[in-house]
């Protein structure tokens, strides 16, 4: 679906983000820029609703092939902290919190290397069920470039275990925060050709991309519409997946 419009040359968040829009709408309805070539916006739905893609993750964008492995690595753990149990001993929700150092593991090898992160986890979490809280608050590097901290959240009667944030250390630091911090600038940037526009339509969205799909949790998507809830003149945000069009989470800015 995408070889066309990476054919005439645009950038991975553009096709993402048209791969996204086909995935929802149908590729029928999906008009790329309606007003020409490199121009606001870059595309149109069933004639009223404007989509204008942007990159928002600088540092990932800029780091090539271990952007790209970013993006699949951070949903691939994602899936695998789904998968694991609490142990018997937990009586406080727990936080897996990750640190990453570019370039992963020993070869470039993509799937190999997320196989590989995955298994380690799997791997370690095992260990970690047998050890009582010895292991708690403490930075384990479990791969190659790839360190775990297990953190102790509110006691609770039926802890959960879930993803507490994603840090790449020396790209762009932690995903939730600087994605905030950059969704703002991307919305100081685009909202005055959004103004500037004299095209007719019902509802603005702005679409970024760059790994900001991962790590998010209810309560911050909630943080995120309120943050940006003074830009009225557009609906809302989608933070694109690259990987998995349909993991893309589109938010409201008035919810």
């Amino acid at each position: 679906m995408s070889s066309r419009i990476e054919r005439e040359g645009r950038n991975h968040v553009e096709v993402a983000a048209f791969n996204f829009l086909c995935a929802k709408y149908g590729e029928k309805e999906v008009v790329r820029e309606p007003n020409g070539y490199k121009t606001f916006p870059d595309f149109m739905v069933n004639n009223r609703l404007l989509f204008e893609a942007t990159k928002l993750t600088q540092g990932v964008e800029q780091a090539g092939e271990s952007g790209e492995f970013y993006h699949a690595l951070l949903q691939s753990i994602e899936n695998v902290v789904e998968q694991l149990v609490l142990p018997s001993w937990c009586e406080r929700d727990l936080f897996l919190c990750f640190e990453f150092h570019f370039p992963i593991g020993r070869d470039r090898v993509l799937r190999k290397e997320s196989r590989d992160v995955q298994r380690a986890l799997r791997e370690f979490w095992e260990k970690f069920l047998k050890q009582n809280s010895a292991q708690l608050n403490t930075d384990i590097e479990i791969w190659k470039g790839v360190s775990l901290r297990v953190i102790e959240g509110e006691a609770s009667v039926y802890p959960t275990l879930s993803v507490g944030s994603f840090n790449v250390a020396n790209l762009t630091g932690f995903v939730v925060p600087d994605t905030t911090e950059q969704l703002i600038t991307a919305l100081d940037r685009k909202t005055p050709k959004l103004l500037a526009s004299k095209m007719r339509y019902e509802e603005a969205w702005l679409v970024v991309g760059g790994g900001a799909s991962v790590g998010f949790r209810k309560e911050d998507i909630k943080h995120l519409a309120e943050l940006s809830s003074n830009y009225q003149d557009w609906r809302g945000c989608v933070l694109l997946s690259f990987q998995e069009p349909s993991r893309s989470i589109c938010f409201d800015f008035s919810m």
